[in-house]
């Protein structure tokens, strides 16, 4: 049975992501920066960040820009 994996980033991974965002750098540049994620996904970060959801960012799976299968 094959299925997908969605990928688990670390709280501490996501603060970065948002706070290279928040120095200046644009969601696009720190999307590719940091390889593994998608604009979306550091974006519905910022929205987490900035609504003081901590506990979203914390407990929240995202997926990143591409999928990988299990065999």
């Amino acid at each position: 049975m094959t299925g997908l994996v969605r990928a688990r980033y670390t709280l501490e991974f996501k603060q970065k992501a948002v706070r290279l965002v928040r120095g200046g750098q644009t969601v696009s540049l720190v999307a590719k920066t940091l390889g593994r994620l998608s604009e979306q996904t550091l974006h519905n970060w910022l929205k987490a960040e900035a609504a003081g959801d901590c506990a979203r960012l914390r407990a929240r799976w995202s997926a990143p820009s591409g999928w990988r299968l299990l065999a």
